[in-house]
C-alpha cells in the first residue's frame, strides 16, 4: 500500500511540475505569407509543430557556417514553396511559442527560406538567418 502511495505522489508531483512545460502552440510569421492559425494572438500566422535551430557548416573550408531555424508543419503552403523558388529574402521572421496565455517571442533577421522537404503530410521548412534575438527574449502578457 505504501508503494502505491509513493508512486501516486510521484505521479502527481511530476504532473504539477510538467504542466508549465506544455505549450498552447508554436507559430511563425514570415513576411506577408498567410497561415491558417486562428488563435486570437496569431490570426493568419503559420501554426507549426516541431522546431529547432542549428548551425550548418559551409560546403567548402573557406565558407562560413550558417544559422538555420527549421520547423515542421502540416498542410500545403504553396507560398513558402514559391519563396524558395524565387529565393525570397525577408527582413525579419517572428516566431512565437504560446504557453498558458504568455508569449515567448524570438525574431530572426535577414532571413531566406532555403528548403521545403515533404515527408508524407508533414513539410519541414528551413530558414537561413543572420541574427536572432534569443538573448533578449521576454514573456509578454497575452492581449
Amino acid at each position: 500500500m505504501r508503494a502505491h502511495r509513493l508512486a501516486a505522489s510521484a505521479f502527481l508531483l511530476f504532473g504539477f511540475l510538467a504542466v508549465p512545460a506544455f505549450a498552447d502552440g508554436s507559430f511563425v510569421k514570415i513576411g506577408d505569407i498567410k497561415g491558417a492559425a486562428v488563435e486570437p494572438q496569431h490570426p493568419g500566422w503559420i501554426q507549426i509543430g516541431l522546431w529547432g535551430t542549428e548551425t550548418r557548416s559551409g560546403r567548402w573550408f573557406w565558407s562560413s557556417p550558417t544559422n538555420v531555424f527549421w520547423f515542421e508543419m502540416t498542410g500545403e503552403h504553396a507560398a513558402i514553396e514559391k519563396a524558395v523558388a524565387n529565393k525570397a529574402f525577408f527582413d525579419r521572421v517572428v516566431f512565437d511559442v504560446s504557453i498558458r496565455g504568455q508569449i515567448l517571442r524570438t525574431t530572426f533577421t535577414s532571413v531566406r527560406v532555403i528548403s521545403v522537404e515533404q515527408r508524407g503530410k508533414i513539410e519541414k521548412v528551413a530558414l537561413q538567418y543572420k541574427q536572432q534575438t534569443d538573448q533578449r527574449v521576454t514573456f509578454t502578457a497575452a492581449r
